[in-house]
This record gives structure tokens, sequence and C-alpha cells, in this order.
């Protein structure tokens, strides 16, 4: 993949431009060796990390084994850290407890940064 096409992929992924957004909720991986790759999420939890045990696995040294998990119930969706090595983070807080996520949310996980999108 040449640069320009990853920086404009990029510039479109971070302004939001996502076409292809599908109906339920979903995650957008904006860095690291899968740049760009969707998953979209069905069912009321999802883990995240680089192991095998991850539903939303992610190849990248920075994460643990099963990083953290998202749920989603009537109030909404929220992530929770598992114990990371690295942590996970909303913008540039802190997860330590299960906290509330909202659609357009930059979450950063070790040292890979993932959109949430809530889907219509």
């Amino acid at each position: 993949m040449s640069e320009d096409l990853k920086n404009s992929m990029l510039k479109n992924l971070l302004d939001g431009r996502v076409s292809d957004q599908k109906k339920g909720p979903s995650l957008v991986q904006y860095s690291g060796k899968k740049l760009g790759r969707r998953f979209n999420w069905i069912g009321d939890t999802v883990t995240i990390g680089r192991g095998d045990g991850a539903e939303f696995k992610i190849d990248e040294d920075s994460l643990s084994p099963v990083h953290s998990i998202l749920t989603k119930g009537p109030e909404g969706y929220f992530i929770l850290d598992l114990n990371s090595t690295r942590g996970t983070f909303i913008g540039d807080s802190r997860v330590v407890v299960k906290q509330q996520i909202h659609d357009g949310d930059i979450l950063l996980l070790g040292d890979v940064y993932i959109k949430f999108f809530a889907g219509l």
C-alpha cells in the first residue's frame, strides 16, 4: 500500500467519513499493522487482545493477550480494562473501572488506536 493511500485512508478514518459503516456497532483500527480494519461487533460482549482467546484479535505486541472487554446493554456500551500491562484509554482518560463509551470515541489499547461506532 502506498504512503499516499495510507495517509488518505487515515485522514478519512479520523474525520469519521467511513463510508461502509454497518448498522450494528463496530470498531475500526486506526494504527498498527492492520490500519483501517473493521470489526463488526455481534452479541453482548466482545474481547480485544493479541491472543487467540480474543474475539477481536489485534496482532500487536503492545496489547495483552486479552486486553479489554466491551459490553452492551440497555444503558449503552461500556469498556473495561482486564488488567492489561499498557492500559486502556478513552481519549486521554485511563479506564480503571467499567466506563461508558459513545459513538465516535477514540480508544487506545496499548499503542493501538481504535474508533468506536455505535451504528444505526
